[in-house]
C-alpha cells in the first residue's frame, strides 16, 4: 500500500490541489456500491460515502466529525471500539459479522472489514451486506472536508486507484487525474496513463475488452458505469480488476467520469479455490461414509462434467440433483441430455457460450439459469466450476450446482447482489468439524473467529476444550445427543449456547452424525455448526412484532382483511372488529359471501370501483351501505390496495373496512344546516346589497317555499288597527293565490296580536285537530289550507307582520329545524324592514348634506385659487424686482468692460506692430534686453495676448446675454398683453435652468431636444407665460432627478420642447420628458391647488394650478397632460395667436 509521501507526490506531479484530490476521492468512493467510512484514533467518523449513508439512513452532515457512539447503537459501537483499538496497536485486521437495525427499522446483517493506513492515524472500514433490505442510494451534496491532512493519507492508502476521465467536444478521451496506486494495480505509472489513457487497453484480456471500451461511447448520464474483467500487467502477471465510475455533464458539453478501480484478484482466487476444494472433497473416495455425510450437508449437488469434441457427458452428480432438477443422478450420468434438455430454452444458448468461454481461457465457470422439472415447475439454479485441461484433448468441469430459487425470489424483493451468491458455499456462516474418538482431536474447516463473528474465539483442538466453551447448562444435553448418535448410529440436531473469550454468548445450531471408516466402523463424529444468534434475536423480535400487530389490528377503528382474487373471492383473513360492524361473528359463513351484506342499490357501484382499481393497479376508497344482522342499515368505508405477485398479476386485496354510519348521519345534519345557512346568508347578502323591501321579501318567501317544499308561503303585514293584507306570496299550482285576501279574515282573534308580538310561534299540523273556532276553520278551508306554520316579524319589538307557510296537500308535521329556519328568516326580514326605513330617512338627510357640502366645496376651491394667486403674484413680483436690480447692477460694469475691450485690442495691435518693426531694424539687441525677452517669453506673449482679449470679449457678451434672458423672463416692463416671440421666452427659461441640465457628479446630463417651428409673434402676457414654461420644465427635471436617484432611469434622461402652429389661429407648445410618468389617479388631481406628488418640503402644489389658470383664464387656452407610469409625461399648451380669437 503506498505511503503518505507517495500520495503527496502523486498530487504534486499532477499539479492538483489537495482539495481537488479529496473531491475526486469523494466522488469515486460515492460511486462504489460498498459502504465505506473512515475513523480516527478518537473513534470519530471523518468520512462516509453515499452507500454508507444510505445503509445507515443518515446524511453526511449527520455523520462527519461525529463520534461512532452517536451513530451506531451503544453495544455495537463498544464492540467496534474494542476491536479497532487492537488494530491501532498493531494487531492484524479481520472480517467481522455484525447485525444492525437502521433508522427505518430494517434489520441488516453486515460483514465489516478494516484496513489501517500506513501512518497508523486512520482506519478504513468497509461494510458489505450479507442479508438486508437494500434501499436505492440517495444523492448527497456533502463533500469530503478539504485541506485535512488525514485525507491526504487516505488518498495514498486507499487500496484502489482513483481516476478522472474527460471527453471534450472533439471526442478525445483525456485522463486528468490518476492516483499513485496505479502502478501497484496496473503495473504502469500514473504519469504514463495520464499522457496516454489508451495504453491500458493493450493489457486488457481480449474477451473483456469490448465491455471496457463501452466507456468510450455515450450512455445514460444517470447510470453509474461498472466493469469487471481480467488484466495482464506488463510483466505478464494476470490480475482481476473491478472499476466503477459516475458520469457528469459539464456546462460546456465536456463529459467527466470520476471513478475507482480495485484489484479483486484475491477475491476471485478465493472463489475459485472454494469451488476446487468442494470438487476435490467429493472426488476423494478414501472414506465413503465421510463423503456421504459431507455431500448430504452441502446445500447443493456436486458434479463432474466432461466436454470432449463438442460433446458433453456427466461423469458424476450427487443425489441432491434430484431436489433441484427432479431427475435421478443415474439417469443423468447415463445420458447428459436428460438434464441438459430441461434447461430453460431462453438459457441454453447462454449456457453454451459461457462453457465455451471457460474452455477457451481455462477460467472459472459460473452460470445462473432456469430448469424445468418433470412436474412443470421452473426452478433457478447456480453452477460454479473450475475447468481442467485433460491430456486426451478434453476439459473436465468440477463444481457444484445450487438451488437458488428461494434466493431469486428474495432478490426480486430485496435486490440481492452477486456477492451473496459467491458467499453461499463458504461464507454462509456454516462450519464443518470432525471429532476423532481415539485421539479426542477436533478438526475445523472454518476458523471459529470468522464463524462466530468474534476474534475472541480460537481453535478448539480437542472436544473437551470445545465443551468447556459451551454454557454449563447446555453441556449435558449436547453430551446426551452425541452419545445417542454414537450408540444408535443416527444423526442428531441440537441448539446450544457458547461463550466466547470476550464474554459474548452466541447461539449455535449443530447437526452431526457418525463418522465411519471404509469398513463402516464408527471412528468419531462429524457435523456442521452455524451461528443462529441473529435468528434467535429475530425470532424473539418477530414474536413481539406479531403480538403488537395482533393488538394493533384489534384496536384500530375498523376491520382489516385480506381477500384472494378469483372466481369465489376467498376471504383469507379479517380482524374481529367485523362483528361490531356487521353484527355477525368473525367466523360466520356469510363473510365468505360478502356481497350479500352490501345494499342492493350499491353493489354495482362497488363492483365497478373495485374492478377499476384492480385493472389499474391502484388503491381504491369506496363508501356504501351494508345490511346489519339486526336489520338496520350501516354505512361503511372500504379502503383497499391490490397486491400483485412476482408475475405482476393481482393476487390479493388488502384493505380496511370502517363503520362511518355516525359520520354519514352527521353529514346529513350538517348538509341541512349548511343549506339553511346558505339560505340565510343569501337573504342577508341581499339585505346588505339592496335596501328595496319588496324584492327582499319576495326572495325570502320563494326561498322558504323551495327549502321547505311546501305549497304556499306568504308575508302578511299589519296596519295600525291590526288589520292587514298579504304583501308578497310564493305559491305553486294548483293552489290558489291569497294576495290581498287574508285581510278579509274577520275571524282573526284579537288576542293573537299580543301572542305573536311576544315572539311566540304557532305550528298547526292539522287544522282539524288544532281546536280552531268554526269561523276561522271555514276561512282556512276556503284558502285550501290543511297545515300552517306562523312566525312573527318584529320591528323594534313591535309586531310588523307574519311569515306564514301553508301546506295544502295534507297533514304535515313541522320539524324543529323547519321552525328554526322560519324564525331566522323572519328575523332577517325584520332587519331588512328596519334598514329600508333607515335608508329612506338617511336618503333624505344625505340629500340635504350633499347640497351643503357642494356649497362649502365651491367656497373652499375659490379660497384656494385666490390664495395661490396671491402667493404666486407676490413671489413673481419679488423675483421680477430682484432680477431687474441684479440685471442693472451687472449691466453697468459689463458695459465698461465691453466698451474698453475694443480699445485694448487696438492698443495691443499697435504695440505688437512696433515691436516687430524694432526687431526688423535691430535684429541683435543688447544682452540685457535679450535676457528680458527670453524671461518674459515675448514670442508667446505676442501670440497669446490677443487670444486673451478675445476670450474677455466673449465672456462679456455672455454676461450680456444672461442679463437679457433674465429681463426677458421677468418681463417686468411688459405687464400688459403684447405680441412676442415664444421661442425667446423658452430660451430665456432654459438659460436660467441651464445649470440643472448639466451633468453633476454621477448624475448624467439631461439631454435637451428643441423642435421649433416657424411661428409668428404671439399676443400674450409674456412674463406669466414664461412662468408656465418654468413650472413645466422644472417639474420635468425634478421627475428625472428622482428617477436617477433611485437608479430606475434606464434610458438617458431627455426633455423635448416642440412648437407648432395649429390652423387656423392657434399655437401649441409641447414639453415632454422620459421620466417615471404619473398614474391615472394622480393625473386627475395635478391641477388642483396645493396638491403635489413631491415629498414634504420639496413642492407647494400651486405651480401647476397657477399655470393652468394662466393658460386657461388669462390666455383662453388649454393645458393638458398625457402620462402613463413608466412612459414619461407630456404637457400640451394651446393658446390663440391673437387674444380675443379662438
Amino acid at each position: 500500500m503506498p505511503n503518505q509521501s507517495s500520495a503527496s507526490a502523486a498530487t504534486s506531479h499532477l499539479n492538483l490541489p489537495m482539495s481537488v484530490a479529496a473531491t475526486l476521492l469523494s466522488q469515486a468512493l460515492d460511486g462504489v456500491p460498498t459502504a465505506v467510512y473512515v475513523k480516527d484514533r478518537q473513534h470519530r467518523w471523518l468520512f462516509a460515502n453515499v452507500a454508507c449513508c444510505d445503509l445507515l439512513g443518515r446524511s453526511q452532515a449527520q455523520i462527519i466529525e461525529t463520534p461512532e457512539s452517536a451513530i451506531l447503537p451503544a453495544t455495537l459501537a463498544n464492540q467496534f471500539r474494542q476491536q479497532d483499538e487492537t488494530l491501532f496497536q498493531g494487531q492484524p485486521s479481520s472480517i467481522q459479522r455484525v447485525t444492525l437495525v437502521n433508522r427505518e427499522g430494517s434489520r441488516l446483517i453486515l460483514s465489516r472489514r478494516t484496513e489501517l493506513t500506513a501512518d497508523g492515524t486512520l482506519l478504513l472500514c468497509f461494510l458489505q451486506p450479507c442479508s438486508e433490505v437494500v434501499t436505492p442510494p440517495s444523492t448527497t451534496a456533502e463533500a469530503l472536508p478539504e485541506n485535512v491532512p488525514q485525507f491526504q493519507a487516505l488518498l495514498a492508502n486507499v487500496p484502489a486507484v482513483i481516476y478522472q476521465l474527460c471527453r471534450g467536444s472533439d471526442g478525445q478521451i483525456r485522463c486528468t487525474f490518476v492516483s499513485s496506486g496505479a502502478f501497484e494495480a496496473l503495473g504502469i505509472a500514473s504519469e504514463v496513463i495520464q499522457a496516454n489513457p489508451d495504453v491500458i487497453l493493450n493489457y486488457i484480456h481480449p474477451l473483456d475488452r469490448p465491455n471496457f471500451e463501452g466507456i468510450l461511447t455515450p450512455f445514460s448520464k444517470s447510470a453509474p458505469w461498472r466493469w469487471e474483467g481480467r488484466y495482464y500487467k506488463p510483466s505478464g502477471e494476470q490480475r482481476w480488476l473491478q472499476t466503477a465510475a459516475r458520469l457528469q455533464a459539464m456546462p460546456d458539453g465536456t463529459l467527466v467520469w470520476d471513478g475507482l478501480l480495485m484489484d479483486i484478484t484475491s477475491r476471485k482466487q478465493v472463489a475459485a479455490a472454494t469451488i476446487e476444494q468442494a470438487v476435490m472433497e467429493q472426488a476423494l473416495a478414501d472414506n465413503e461414509a465421510r463423503f456421504r455425510t459431507i455431500a448430504a450437508t452441502i446445500p447443493g449437488a456436486l458434479f463432474q462434467l466432461r466436454v470432449q469434441s463438442g460433446q458433453c457427458s456427466i461423469d458424476y452428480v450427487s443425489d441432491r440433483i434430484r431436489d433441484i432438477a427432479g431427475v435421478s443422478p443415474r439417469d443423468i450420468m447415463e445420458d447428459a441430455r436428460v438434464l441438459l434438455e430441461r434447461i430453460h430454452p431462453l438459457d441454453r444458448d447462454r449456457l453454451q457460450v459461457t462453457i465455451g468461454a471457460a474452455i477457451s481461457n481455462i477460467s472459472p465457470w459460473q452460470f445462473e439459469g432456469r430448469i424445468i422439472t418433470p412436474d412443470g415447475h421452473t426452478r433457478w439454479w447456480h453452477g460454479d466450476a473450475m475447468p481442467l485441461q485433460q491430456p486426451q484433448d478434453g476439459v473436465v468441469f468440477c463444481g457444484v450446482v445450487l438451488d437458488i430459487t428461494e434466493r431469486k425470489t428474495i432478490e426480486e424483493a430485496y435486490q440481492e447482489n452477486e456477492r451473496r451468491l459467491r458467499m453461499a458455499l463458504n461464507v454462509s456462516g456454516m462450519g464443518v468439524w470432525t471429532w476423532d474418538l481415539a485421539s479426542d482431536q477436533m478438526t475445523w474447516t472454518t476458523e471459529p473467529g470468522s464463524l462466530f463473528g468474534s476474534t475472541a474465539a480460537t481453535f478448539c483442538d480437542t472436544f473437551e476444550s470445545y465443551l468447556q466453551k459451551i454454557c454449563s447448562s447446555d453441556r449435558a444435553s449436547l453430551r446426551q445427543a452425541m452419545g445417542q448418535s454414537l450408540e444408535q448410529g443416527h444423526d442428531y440436531r441440537i441448539e446450544y449456547r457458547i461463550s466466547l473469550g470476550d464474554g459474548t454468548i452466541r447461539w449455535i445450531r449443530e447437526r452431526g452424525g457418525p463418522w465411519r471408516d471404509r469398513d463402516g466402523i464408527v471412528i468419531g463424529l462429524m457435523g456442521t455448526v452455524i451461528d443462529i444468534t441473529d435468528l434467535k434475536t429475530a425470532d424473539a423480535a418477530l414474536a413481539e412484532s406479531e403480538e403488537r400487530y395482533r393488538t394493533l389490528l384489534n384496536n384500530i377503528p375498523g376491520t382489516v382483511y385480506r381477500c384472494q382474487i378469483g372466481k369465489d373471492w376467498t376471504l383469507l383473513f379479517q380482524s374481529e372488529a367485523i362483528a361490531d360492524i356487521s353484527g355477525y361473528p368473525v367466523d360466520h359463513p356469510i363473510h365468505q359471501e360478502g356481497w350479500r351484506l352490501i345494499h342492493a342499490d350499491d353493489r354495482d357501484r362497488v363492483d365497478q370501483e373495485t374492478a377499476a382499481a384492480i385493472a389499474q393497479r391502484r388503491p381504491f376508497d369506496v363508501e356504501y351501505r351494508i345490511l346489519h344482522a339486526d336489520g338496520s342499515i350501516r354505512w361503511v368505508q372500504n379502503t383497499g390496495q391490490p397486491i400483485t405477485n412476482i408475475t405482476g398479476a393481482v393476487e390479493f386485496i388488502d384493505g380496511v373496512l370502517t363503520d362511518i354510519t355516525r359520520r354519514k348521519e352527521s353529514e346529513t345534519r350538517f348538509r341541512e344546516l349548511a343549506q339553511r345557512e346558505v339560505l340565510i346568508n343569501r337573504i342577508s347578502t341581499q339585505i346588505r346589497e339592496s335596501l328595496e323591501l319588496t324584492p327582499i321579501l319576495q326572495t325570502t318567501v320563494q326561498a322558504v317555499r323551495h327549502q321547505l317544499a311546501t305549497d304556499r308561503v306568504v308575508v302578511y303585514r299589519f296596519e295600525d288597527d291590526w288589520m292587514g293584507e298579504v304583501v308578497v306570496e310564493a305559491v305553486v299550482s294548483p293552489w290558489q293565490s291569497t294576495l290581498g285576501e287574508l285581510g278579509a279574515d274577520n275571524c282573526f282573534p284579537s288576542g293573537y296580536a299580543n301572542y305573536y308580538e311576544s315572539g311566540r310561534v304557532r305550528a298547526i299540523d292539522d287544522i282539524y285537530q288544532a281546536g280552531l273556532d268554526e269561523c276561522h276553520l271555514h276561512y282556512l278551508e276556503s284558502l285550501q289550507v290543511r297545515a300552517s306554520l306562523i312566525v312573527p316579524i318584529l320591528l323594534q319589538k313591535r309586531l310588523w307582520g307574519l311569515l306564514i307557510a301553508h301546506e295544502c296537500r295534507g297533514v304535515r308535521h313541522w320539524t324543529g329545524s323547519e321552525i328554526e329556519l322560519l324564525i331566522s328568516l323572519a328575523g332577517q326580514a325584520g332587519i331588512a324592514i328596519g334598514q329600508a326605513d333607515l335608508y329612506q330617512r338617511a336618503t333624505e338627510n344625505a340629500i340635504r348634506a350633499r347640497q351643503q357640502a357642494e356649497d362649502l366645496e365651491a367656497t373652499l376651491a375659490e379660497l384656494q385659487r385666490t390664495q395661490a394667486q396671491l402667493v404666486q403674484t407676490e413671489k413673481m413680483s419679488s423675483l421680477g424686482q430682484l432680477v431687474a436690480g441684479v440685471a442693472h447692477e451687472i449691466n453697468n460694469p459689463v458695459s465698461f468692460i465691453s466698451g474698453n475691450i475694443s480699445h485694448a485690442w487696438r492698443y495691443t495691435q499697435d504695440l505688437l506692430a512696433l515691436i516687430q518693426q524694432y526687431q526688423a531694424f535691430y535684429p541683435t539687441p543688447p544682452p540685457e534686453l535679450l535676457a528680458l525677452i527670453q524671461k518674459i517669453d515675448l514670442e508667446f506673449l505676442a501670440e497669446d495676448f490677443p487670444k486673451l482679449l478675445e476670450s474677455m470679449r466673449i465672456g462679456a457678451d455672455r454676461i450680456k446675454s444672461i442679463v437679457t434672458s433674465l429681463r426677458h423672463f421677468s418681463r417686468m416692463d411688459e405687464a400688459e398683453i403684447k405680441a412676442v416671440d415664444i421661442h425667446d421666452g423658452l430660451e430665456s427659461t432654459l438659460m436660467i435652468l441651464q445649470n440643472r441640465l448639466k451633468a453633476n457628479g454621477d448624475r448624467p446630463e439631461v439631454r435637451l431636444h428643441r423642435m421649433y417651428a416657424e411661428l409668428p409673434p404671439v399676443e400674450c402676457y409674456a412674463g406669466q407665460l414664461n412662468q408656465v414654461f418654468m413650472n413645466l420644465i422644472s417639474n420635468a427635471i425634478d421627475a428625472l432627478e428622482d428617477q436617477m436617484q433611485v437608479g430606475k432611469q434606464q434610458p438617458p434622461p431627455e426633455i423635448c420642447i416642440a412648437t407648432e402652429q395649429v390652423p387656423p389661429n392657434q399655437v401649441r407648445i409641447t414639453i415632454a420628458d422620459n421620466g417615471p410618468g404619473i398614474s391615472t389617479q394622480k393625473r386627475r388631481r395635478i391641477f388642483e391647488p396645493f396638491y403635489t406628488t413631491k415629498p414634504i418640503g420639496k413642492g407647494t402644489g400651486i405651480g401647476l394650478s397657477i399655470s393652468y389658470q394662466i393658460v386657461t383664464e388669462r390666455h383662453q387656452g388649454t393645458l393638458n397632460c398625457e402620462s402613463q407610469p413608466g412612459e414619461g409625461t407630456t404637457f400640451h399648451i394651446m393658446i390663440p395667436l391673437r387674444q380675443g380669437t379662438t
